[in-house]
């Protein structure tokens, strides 16, 4: 509860007294608001919308998924198929280009539309299996959970085991 005032009364106060701040957060409303209306051509919006034309693809194939590379291709036919605003059109697809390596930026999104459930569970295995293991320090323990849970919420806004230097520090940390 104490955490909580206090986390309530930072932002309050980032807010009211810096600029940039005040922006983003008005950004964020704003974005909110348009993506009842169905716009996807805001940076969130290109995420929700990704989350929205994935749907179909994930309930036809959940188990084993679609494979690797063709999850991508996917979910650009079902935005071109089933999209019918041309700035949604050009705001999705400029984010997932027909190249190798093209993702959905959401490290789960990509997995259990590449592997499935099977491959999700797999995913999720590998922090389960760091955190069941006993450090030799106790003190070093709360380390390992911050660790997880790091790499978990930034798995919502990218993907971080592609062509990066994140699985490299993940390896040298745990």
């Amino acid at each position: 509860l104490i955490g909580a005032f206090f986390i309530c009364l930072s932002y309050n106060f980032a807010y009211y007294i810096s600029p940039s701040f005040k922006n983003k957060m008005d950004y964020s409303i704003q974005t909110s608001k348009e993506l009842v209306y169905g716009n996807f051509t805001s940076s969130i919006g290109v995420r929700i919308g990704f989350l929205f034309y994935s749907i179909d693809s994930i309930k036809k194939n959940s188990m084993f998924g679609l494979g690797t590379g063709d999850h991508v291709y996917e979910i650009r036919n079902n935005i071109i198929q089933q999209e019918t605003n041309r700035q949604n059109i050009e705001a999705l697809l400029q984010n997932i280009p027909e190249s190798h390596g093209s993702n959905l930026h959401n490290q789960f999104l990509d997995i259990i539309l590449q592997f499935g459930i099977i491959g999700l569970i797999i995913f999720f295995n590998i922090f389960y299996q760091i955190s069941v293991n006993k450090t030799q320090n106790s003190y070093l323990q709360p380390l390992q959970y911050l660790l997880i849970i790091n790499i978990l919420l930034l798995c919502f806004a990218n993907p971080l085991f592609i062509y990066g230097d994140v699985e490299r520090i993940f390896i040298l940390l745990v």
